[in-house]
């Protein structure tokens, strides 16, 4: 069993990723096809032509929360979440937390 906590989180996350993945790709493939239906350039042959299209959509990404870094930040939180989850069940539980405290305080301040 998946403690709620976790299962929001993960689904929240995913679910967003989701949203704003398909409203990019959506939104970025409906301006080329409007584009060309126009005649206002021809179909995309080279490699260099689609590269832009994808980069418009990483670029969008990261204006929504949804850039590579900013994912890596939610999943590193989450991961948090399900070893502090597992520690609950370590009989040493005040040990190890302390432990563990000290080295994200570290991590924090050398950050």
């Amino acid at each position: 069993m998946i403690p709620d906590e976790i299962r929001s989180a993960v689904v929240d996350l995913l679910d967003n990723r989701i949203r704003v993945l398909g409203s990019l790709y959506y939104d970025e493939f409906e301006k080329y096809s409007n584009n060309l239906a126009k005649r206002k350039h021809e179909p995309f042959t080279d490699l260099d032509d689609v590269n832009k299209i994808h980069n418009k959509i990483v670029e969008q990404q990261r204006l929504r929360g949804c850039g590579i870094a900013q994912i890596e930040e939610e999943v590193h939180e989450i991961r948090a979440l399900i070893q502090d989850y597992f520690d609950s069940f370590n009989p040493h539980r005040r040990w190890w937390q302390g432990k563990r405290a000290r080295s994200r305080k570290k991590i924090k301040d050398t950050a």
